[in-house]
């Protein structure tokens, strides 16, 4: 990872990339992340975004992406996820302003924590005296986050707002088979439609699925089957 993150490195997905994620029904959300990770700044507002949408959608592969996406285009920056980081003292939040491109995950994590509220909004205003940007992820809209310092729900809201788009069942399925390509594995419809009734209906449970499988079908040389995935999966 790039050289500057010393004061915290958080482990990032080596398979998230913007290449593997699937995109439908968010493209202009995707082409707006890119350009607000590559283009400066012009007012403090322009340097604060807002991602939200339920749980389970992509938040987190998306904002893991933006990080190696920022990194190969020459933006060192920080991923932190603050149902981790929370847990160390507040004073772990001196020094991130050092950073041009923050990413934090999970902010509705700091609901019940009005120390780490206040530490949040300082690092904030730290990051726009250093011209820097954040882009805040979220399981819900700013409003409906339970945050009780209404300096910290004022600055979240200055900035861009965007959600993502859950995708409906058909494309969670076209989703599922376009992670197996890109992992190398062939899943047939048939087969993709099966996995699909027995999980729960979101993207993070699908790749969960899509790891364990890819891990048991190279290390047992098997095609992804129904029967093998009803074995192993003990459907």
């Amino acid at each position: 990872m790039n050289s500057l993150q010393l004061t915290m490195d958080f482990a990032l997905d080596k398979e998230t990339s913007l290449a593997n994620y699937y995109t439908f029904g968010n493209e202009d959300l995707l082409n707006q992340l890119k350009a607000f990770v590559k283009e400066p700044a012009e007012k403090p507002a322009d340097a604060l975004l807002f991602l939200h949408s339920p749980t389970g959608c992509g938040k987190s592969h998306l904002l893991q992406a933006l990080c190696q996406y920022a990194y190969e285009i020459g933006i060192s920056n920080q991923y932190l996820p603050l149902h981790v980081f929370s847990h160390y003292e507040v004073e772990a939040t001196m020094g991130m302003e050092q950073f041009p491109l923050l990413l934090i995950d999970d902010i509705d994590a700091l609901k019940h924590n009005p120390a780490w509220q206040e530490a949040i909004f300082d690092l904030i205003n730290r990051v726009l005296e250093k011209q820097g940007k954040i882009i805040f992820a979220a399981d819900n809209t700013v409003e409906n986050l339970g945050l009780s310092l209404p300096d910290l729900i004022s600055r979240l809201q200055w900035g861009q707002t965007w959600a993502l788009t859950p995708l409906d069942d058909e494309y969670q399925i076209e989703m599922m088979i376009f992670r197996a390509k890109c992992k190398g594995m062939t899943l047939s419809d048939e087969v993709a439609q099966y996995i699909h009734t027995r999980l729960s209906r979101d993207p993070k449970s699908i790749i969960r699925c899509l790891e364990k499988l890819d891990k048991a079908s190279l290390e047992e040389q098997r095609r992804l089957t129904i029967p093998f995935i009803k074995q192993l999966m003990r459907w």
